[in-house]
Formats: structure tokens, sequence, C-alpha cells
């Protein structure tokens, strides 16, 4: 699966994209603002980002959310701001709460390749907060506005 990664954090991005990578994930970033994933994003779609919502450049994942998902991208929110994420739901599949173990990433990107794949009755991660129902994992990724 090729995961976009917008995180803040240097540390957590650099962690999470080599745990990704060792899982056989195609990583793009991590990019630590908006205007970077976007760019990330227009180059090559991902299947699925992971967004922090406070990103470097003050910029809000929520924004970038909401764009990806208008292109068709499925997004988690990986954030401490639980409020934030459940409060902008519509944006995203789901949620995983800061600080977590990348193994919660890897598992809860197993299942969505799972439900994704048709696998009957699959059961999502316990850390992971699912959002909305599979029928949204099957969204086919559109390519995302040229840049202005």
């Amino acid at each position: 699966m090729k995961v976009l990664i917008a995180e803040d954090e240097v540390l957590l991005g650099l962690l999470l994209t080599e745990f990704l990578l060792e899982a056989g994930h195609v990583v793009l970033g991590p990019a630590m603002t908006a205007s970077e994933a976007l760019s990330l994003a227009r180059a090559a779609p991902p299947d699925l980002a992971l967004i922090d919502i406070e990103l470097r450049d003050g910029a809000s994942g929520i924004a970038l959310a909401e764009t990806l998902a208008r292109a068709g991208v499925l997004t988690i929110f990986a954030s401490a701001q639980a409020a934030l994420a459940r409060l902008n739901r519509r944006h995203a599949i789901g949620y995983i709460a800061k600080p977590y173990a990348p193994a919660v990433v890897i598992e809860t990107l197993r299942w969505v390749e799972a439900v994704r794949n048709g696998a009957p009755a699959v059961r999502a991660p316990a850390q992971f907060e699912r959002f909305e129902g599979p029928k949204e994992l099957s969204l086919p990724a559109r390519l995302l506005p040229a840049a202005s």
C-alpha cells in the first residue's frame, strides 16, 4: 500500500517510515507541513494518508484530510487531539491516538487492506477507532487537483 505520512514530529515520522517500509509499504514523506504533504500526494497519489492534526507550518491536518478525502484518498488521523479527530470524522476512516506504537499502525493498515480486499467480518484493531463502515474503504483514488 502507498502511504502518505503527515507528521510534525521528526523522530516519530522517521520511525513510522522505517516500520512501514519494513512491512512492505511504499511511503510518501514524512511530510511536516500540509503543503509538503499535498505536493507528495500530487506527485504520487497515495492509497492512504496518516495525518497528525497539528502540522509544523501551523496548518491543520484536518484541512489536509478534507482535501485528500475529496480526491478519494483514505485518511486516518494519528494524533493526540481525540476530540478534534472525532469532530472531523467525515474526513477520515478512523483515528489512532498518540502516543502509539508503530505496530498499531501496521496492524491498522493490514485491517484496511483486508477490508478493501473483501475479507468478511474483519475486526478493526483495538487501538484504532473506526469512524465509517467498510464500504467507504473501496473508494477509488482520484488524482488530486494541480497545484495553483
